[in-house]
């Protein structure tokens, strides 16, 4: 009996060390990553954890950077397009870290450490951080996504609050798409007082 129970605690034991970094969905995990679907603004609270798995120890570039708190993030551009965002936290600073994916398995090539490193801002000085026209020391410039390419956008805060994150996404379509017209809508909002006419 004594080896039966002393057999089950080690199997257990091995189980649990063997898990596999696909089976959680946690958004402090890659694996968890909450799906971008749309432009628009939008609010997320930090869990006050780093997640499960340590995300970022396949890329050397990324090796001094502590998961203290983190947030992922997933979109797939549905066009050709140029993200920009602006992401504040009232109450602590935020790193960013923005992947696309080499093949078409974003989580695989992410866990592989094949996924390509587009953006990389280690080094907040303000609340207010992202991707704009206007590069300062808060702001990177735009990224530019392929149709069908897929991103992973990671915020990582600087402590353990569980403080909100306000977040603002645009997707501007890039007009070298042949496909581009098939998303577009032309709406006129003159009224007839206002319409020319000859």
């Amino acid at each position: 009996m004594k080896v039966f129970v002393v057999l089950l605690i080690f199997f257990a034991h091995w189980s649990i060390a063997q898990e596999d970094y696909f089976s959680g969905e946690n958004i402090a995990d890659a694996n968890g990553a909450v799906e971008i679907l749309n432009a628009g603004s939008y609010q997320i609270e930090f869990t006050g954890s780093s997640g499960l798995f340590k995300d970022f120890k396949s890329y050397p570039e990324l090796e001094n950077i502590k998961e203290k708190n983190t947030l992922f993030f997933k979109y797939t551009a549905p066009y050709d397009c140029r993200m920009t965002f602006n992401a504040f936290s009232e109450n602590q600073k935020v790193q960013f870290f923005i992947f696309s994916n080499k093949t078409e398995n974003m989580l695989n090539d992410f866990a592989e450490g094949k996924a390509v490193l587009q953006r990389s801002f280690k080094n907040p000085t303000d609340n207010s951080i992202g991707l704009d026209y206007v590069n300062d020391a808060n702001n990177l410039i735009p990224l530019d996504i392929k149709q069908d390419e897929t991103i992973f956008l990671v915020f990582n805060a600087l402590s353990k609050n569980q403080s909100k994150l306000k977040l603002t996404f645009n997707f501007e379509m890039i007009e070298s798409n042949d496909n581009s017209n098939s998303f577009k809508k032309v709406i006129d909002l003159r009224s007839s007082d206002t319409a020319s006419s000859i």
